[in-house]
């Protein structure tokens, strides 16, 4: 569950990052960019980053809902 997870956050990150030019293109992702297990999550992460909104940014993090990514990890886009 947790892998499965961490796999579609990696999806949105890299359609937020780059435009996919094939489904088996490898992507790696750069650090520091919010990622989350669903996209209403992502949203409400973002904003809480441009707003400065600590609660909501730590209530994510603890939940496991959001996180910020780690450099350097290789992604296949499955669907962009």
């Amino acid at each position: 569950m947790k892998k499965s997870v961490v796999a579609m956050s990696m999806i949105l990150l890299l359609l937020l990052v780059c435009v996919a030019s094939a489904d088996d293109t490898l992507y790696v992702t750069k650090q520091n960019y919010p990622m989350a297990s669903t996209e209403e999550d992502l949203d409400m992460f973002q904003q809480s980053l441009l707003n400065n909104d600590t609660a909501v940014f730590l209530k994510l993090r603890q939940e496991g809902r959001a996180w910020m990514s780690k450099a350097g990890v290789e992604v296949y886009v499955v669907k962009n």
